[in-house]
C-alpha cells in the first residue's frame, strides 16, 4: 500500500459527503450567503467618482514578470473595463509586458462590446509602454499630469 493513500481516501469520502449533502440542501432551497468582496466595491466607487467628475480610469499591471499576478489581473481589468463601459467612462491601460498587450487590447475592447457601446471603445487608450523602470514610471508620471485620472488601479499588493 502507497503511504498516504488512506488518508487521500478518507479526505475523498468526507469532501464527497459533503458536497453532496450541500447540493441536495441547495436544492431544497437552502439560501448561502456569500459575504461581498470589499475590494470590488471600492472598484465600483472609484469608476463612479471617476464618472462624476468627467475624468478616465488609470489600469496598469506594473512592471515585471509575466506571473499569476498578471493572469488574476486580466480578471480585474474585465470588471473594471465593463464598468467604465456601463457608465460611460473612458480607461486607460498601460501595459509593459509585450506578452499581454493582445490580450489586454481584446479584455477592454470586449467589455465596450458587451456593454453594447463598441463606438466608445478607443484602442488609443490601450498602451505599450518599453518595460525599463525608469521609461515605464516616466510614461506613466506623464499620462497622470496630461490625462489627469480621477482613480488609479493597480494589482500589485
Amino acid at each position: 500500500m502507497v503511504k498516504g493513500t488512506v488518508t487521500m481516501f478518507w479526505f475523498l469520502i468526507i469532501f464527497t459527503g459533503l458536497f453532496a449533502y450541500f447540493s441536495k440542501r441547495t436544492a431544497q432551497g437552502m439560501k448561502l450567503v456569500i459575504r461581498s468582496i470589499g475590494g470590488l466595491d471600492a472598484l465600483d466607487e472609484a469608476v463612479g467618482r471617476c464618472t462624476e467628475m468627467g475624468r478616465p480610469v488609470h489600469y496598469t499591471f506594473g512592471v515585471g514578470d509575466m506571473d499569476a499576478n498578471v493572469l488574476a489581473s486580466f480578471d480585474v481589468l474585465s470588471y473594471v473595463s465593463g464598468q467604465c463601459a456601463r457608465m460611460g467612462t473612458d480607461i486607460i491601460v498601460t501595459n509593459a509586458l509585450g506578452e499581454v498587450q493582445m490580450m489586454t487590447e481584446e479584455i477592454v475592447r470586449a467589455a465596450y462590446l458587451n456593454a453594447g457601446k463598441a463606438d466608445a471603445y478607443k484602442p488609443d487608450n490601450v498602451r505599450f509602454i518599453s518595460n525599463v523602470q525608469t521609461a515605464y514610471m516616466s510614461a506613466i508620471l506623464g499620462i497622470f499630469e496630461r490625462e489627469r485620472p480621477g482613480a488609479r488601479s493597480s494589482p500589485s499588493p
